[in-house]
């Protein structure tokens, strides 16, 4: 038992890998042909909320849109960023930002995330098989036990 223990836990780590691979391979990417251009920030980024890591905050930037047009908009940026850092916007035709990729925007982060929660999930499956199986098997122990014990008791005793 413990060795099929020991070689499903294994394979939970094989599927998490290959989970985190899957996962980090369809993280979104701005649609083709959308045009992105750097965006310089005019203030520093509000720092993070209590306990908030990689927050998205509204920070005013400029840019210089396609048409060669200098703009100034609210952007949502990195907190804790520094006046003049710059980032990456995905705009529209005219130039204007379009509504902020999602956070969880780095394949690296989703796969890990994928993979640690399937490798959990997994084990915590196996964990509640382990147990129901375990029991199981007392139980058919308990059976042998009583039944033999049954068996030579009389004759243990003296009483046969």
């Amino acid at each position: 038992m413990r060795r099929a223990q020991s070689l499903l836990a294994v394979l939970a780590v094989g599927i998490a890998v290959l989970v985190g691979f899957v996962a980090a391979a369809t993280v979104p990417t701005p649609p083709p042909g959308q045009p992105t251009v750097e965006a310089e920030l005019l203030a520093p980024s509000p720092a993070p909320e209590l306990a908030t890591v990689g927050a998205v905050v509204p920070t005013p930037a400029r840019w210089i849109a396609a048409d060669g047009r200098l703009r100034t908009a609210q952007v949502w940026a990195e907190a804790g960023l520094a006046e003049g850092d710059t980032i990456t916007l995905v705009v529209d035709g005219s130039g204007r930002p379009l509504t902020p990729q999602p956070r969880y925007d780095d394949p690296t982060i989703v796969g890990l995330i994928a993979a640690c929660a399937t490798a959990l999930t997994c084990w915590a499956m196996l964990a509640f098989m382990v147990a129901v199986w375990r029991r199981r098997l007392d139980a058919l122990d308990d059976e042998q036990w009583e039944s033999g014990w049954a068996a030579i008791e009389p004759q243990w005793s003296g009483r046969s």
